[in-house]
This record gives C-alpha cells, sequence and structure tokens, in this order.
C-alpha cells in the first residue's frame, strides 16, 4: 500500500535522526524500478521476490538470495525490522546469514482463520522466530497471540503515528453530499459492497457523489459495476492520488466509507480522524478501535449493503451529527496518533533489541 510505505518513509527518516542507520531491502512490486536508489540518504535494494516466486523462476530467486547475503555480510546490521509478512520476509528466512541479528516485526493486518499462523505457514515462521513483534491495533495484537501464544512476552500495540500537517485543525464539514474512500482497488476493500450500497440513496441524495481515491487490479469490474448500476455520473475514479493531496480529498468530504473486509489498523482511517472526519466502516481487525460506534462514526456488518446504505445515509442526513461525530473522532486521533510516541516506540524497542 502507498500509505504504509510513505509512513515507512517518515518513520526511517525520524530514526534516523535519532541515530539509526538504515538499508531498505524489498521487491520490485511488479514495478518498472530500479534494482538500487536512495531516499534521503538511506540506501534501497530491490530484487525479484514477488516476481520470482509466482512464476517459479528457482534462478533468479537463488541469485536474489545470494546478493542479500552479500548485503547482509557487507552492512553487518545490528537489527532486521520486517514491515509485514511477505515474499520479503520469505526471502529472509531462506537466507544464509551468519550469527543472524535480532528480527523485529511488524504485523499490518488481521490474521484469519483461513490463513492462520501455524507453524509452517509463512506468517507462523515468522513470528516462531520474531525477537519482537509489533502489531498495528489491540485486535491484531489479540489474534497474533491467540494464534502464536509464545509471543505473548515478546510483543505489543503501536499505533501508526502521523506527521505534524496532518495536526493542524481540520476545516468545517462540506455542506455538499460528497463521501470519499481512499485505498487499493482489491477485494479485501469492499469498495464493490460500497458501490451497491450508494445505489441505494441516490433518490435521496440527487447530488451524491462518491469520490474513489486508489488503484489496483479491480479498478475495471468496479467501473464495469458503477456503470451497470447507473453511477456513471456519481462515482469518481480519480486513481491513484498523491499521499500529499488526501488531506484535501478529506476535506471535501462528508464522511470516509471504509467497507473493508479484512484490515489491520488502515492510516486512512488515523487521518480521517484527524481530519476531523466521521468514519463508516465494518468492524473487522482494528477499526473498532478508531470508529467508536455512534460517537466517531458508524460500525456496519461486513458484506451488508443494505447496511451500509443506511448507515450512510443517516450521515448525509444530519450534518451536525456528522460533526459532532467528526470531532470526537479528532480527539480520538490526537490521542492515538501521535507521530512521536510511534517514533519513540520504535527507537525504544530498537535499542533494547540490539543491546540483547
Amino acid at each position: 500500500c502507498i500509505r504504509d510505505r510513505v509512513w515507512g518513509a517518515q518513520l526511517i527518516l525520524a530514526l534516523q535522526d535519532l541515530g539509526h542507520e538504515f538499508v531498505v531491502v524489498t521487491s520490485h512490486d511488479y514495478l518498472d524500478l530500479p534494482d538500487t536508489g536512495d531516499y534521503s540518504g538511506v540506501p534501497i535494494h530491490r530484487f525479484p521476490f514477488r516476481t520470482a516466486l509466482p512464476k517459479g523462476d528457482v534462478v533468479g530467486l537463488v541469485r536474489a538470495l545470494r546478493q542479500v547475503e552479500a548485503l547482509f555480510s557487507e552492512f553487518a546490521p545490528d537489527l532486521v525490522h520486517l514491515s509485514g509478512v511477505g515474499a520479503s520476509s520469505s526471502a529472509f528466512l531462506q537466507a544464509r546469514i551468519a550469527d543472524p541479528p535480532p528480527l523485529f516485526v511488524t504485523v499490518n493486518h488481521e490474521i484469519l482463520d483461513d490463513i492462520g499462523a501455524g507453524p509452517e505457514t509463512l506468517t507462523g515462521k515468522v513470528l516462531s522466530r520474531a525477537d519482537w513483534v509489533s502489531c498495528v491495533s489491540a485486535e491484531v495484537l489479540r489474534q497474533v497471540r491467540e494464534w502464536r501464544p509464545e509471543t505473548t512476552d515478546r510483543s505489543s500495540v503501536n499505533y501508526t503515528g502521523i506527521e505534524e500537517p496532518m495536526l493542524t485543525t481540520p476545516p468545517a464539514p462540506p455542506s455538499a453530499h460528497t463521501l470519499l474512500f481512499v485505498g487499493r482497488l482489491v477485494p479485501n476493500k469492499g469498495v464493490d459492497v460500497a458501490l451497491r450500497a450508494i445505489a441505494q440513496i441516490t433518490d435521496r441524495f440527487p447530488d451524491l457523489r462518491l469520490v474513489v481515491a486508489g488503484d489496483g487490479s479491480e479498478r475495471p469490474s468496479l467501473e464495469q459495476q458503477a456503470a451497470q448500476l447507473g453511477l456513471g455520473e456519481v462515482v469518481e475514479f480519480a486513481g491513484w492520488v498523491d499521499p500529499s493531496e488526501i488531506p484535501d480529498l478529506m476535506a471535501s468530504a462528508t464522511a470516509i466509507v471504509m467497507p473493508s473486509r479484512r484490515e489491520g489498523l488502515p492510516i486512512v482511517a488515523s487521518q480521517a480522524a484527524l481530519m476531523g472526519r466521521p468514519i463508516v466502516a465494518t468492524p473487522v481487525a482494528g477499526n473498532p478501535e478508531i470508529v467508536i460506534h455512534g460517537e466517531t462514526g458508524l460500525l456496519v456488518e461486513t458484506e451488508n449493503a443494505d447496511a451500509l446504505a443506511e448507515a450512510l445515509a443517516l450521515v448525509l442526513d444530519d450534518p451536525e451529527m456528522a460533526a459532532r461525530m467528526g470531532q470526537a473522532a479528532r480527539r480520538r486521533g490526537l490521542e492515538m496518533f501521535s507521530l512521536s510516541s510511534c517514533v519513540s516506540a520504535h527507537d525504544a524497542l530498537y535499542r533494547k533489541l540490539a543491546a540483547e
């Protein structure tokens, strides 16, 4: 997710200011990116993990592993931080590294029953190997400890911090009936449910607009669905939006729509809270830690387009209630999403693990 990467970059630069030195190892993520780069003095090394594994490119994978091993030998890190569990973490586990450093793992998403964290799964192997597990929400932490009880004494919650510009006084709620979705256009985000819900309330709100900010594999099918539902003039597919433009989009929205099927604790939700916008979301993973039903937004049953339509209509029909929930969301956001506290927590854990 682009926003996760932006947050990761902010975290790295803040920790760099505290004396930490970084080398970033990642994949090309299906993009035409150079193998090496530099971000504000931080070296970036990209490997074809994500493409070599699905293609069964054993030669390419082995070559990448040897290069990772050489990088470890050259840089000799005091700590490895895996941001999530995926192709890059699989490569780390397979690499032959002499005297492996402590492993710090961030779990960004809930652990579903059909995936799990059994000992033979990639998630299970990563969690078993981790010296510390940082979870983006209390619900994700609960799931991690339930699946891997041995992590109980080496795991914690660390909410994603938001940089200072998001903490300025948000604009007043707009008068127009505008809803906003921000995120990847993939099945887990549930945009198809949002479209079915929007189609039910267009007669009640003739000026209704839904702005879909994001891109992904589901965009063509979602655009087709919107056309079939007669929402061609209602839904705007804005495509990928630069993260710096997200606050302005939120400022023009009455509410933020998050009909997710799966989450961790989305940065979009914390951004919306700090912008003073009510959130209509599903109660998956960490969403209820931001969206207090009836106080900072509304929670609706997953996959239930009828319930989502009713909740959206309620917010659109009562601007005073929407403003009140937005103000409460902002107060809660200011308490939870300080970038300085997030950086301090990472700094303390880094130093603790490296010293041990």
